[in-house]
């Protein structure tokens, strides 16, 4: 049905995340004895992530106990961005947290359905990010909890 296609949210282009091929211009006006000189400067395309980009894919760990068993074998889970990569998520560690994993896993998991008197509903679906990082390796997740 073509008619329902234009209310998809389309994942790519327009995502925060989606940083290849994109070139940023710098215009720099320096004005020296009443002349005007402008620098234009083109950032290369492979740009890695800065924070700000890291914590759109990271969004924050996952706080259960089945994951605190997990954290003592060196595996730390993370609700991570719905349209997030595996490269993407071991740059955005890396980034923020200054690791390298070793593997990561990802799951997307579908929200609860609920109920609540007659009225229905769902939650969100969400996406999951299993890391495993080496041995010798830890993250500080709950350190001020």
């Amino acid at each position: 049905m073509k008619f329902l296609d234009r209310f998809k949210k389309k994942a790519g282009r327009h995502s925060p995340l989606f940083t290849e091929g994109r070139e940023r211009r710098v215009d720099t006006v320096i004005k020296a004895d009443k002349a005007a000189v402008v620098e234009t400067v083109a950032k290369p395309k492979n740009l890695s992530l800065t924070a700000v980009q890291a914590s759109q894919a990271l969004l924050h760990p996952v706080v259960t106990e089945k994951a605190a068993r997990a954290e003592a074998m060196g595996v730390y889970t993370f609700v991570v961005a719905r349209q997030a990569t595996k490269d993407q998520l071991r740059r955005a560690l890396q980034a923020l947290y200054g690791v390298t994993p070793s593997a990561i896993r990802i799951a997307n998991v579908e929200g609860k359905r609920v109920r609540s008197g007659r009225m229905r509903g769902k939650r969100a679906d969400w996406k999951k990010a299993m890391v495993t990082l080496a041995k010798g390796q830890t993250i500080r997740i709950h350190e001020g909890v």
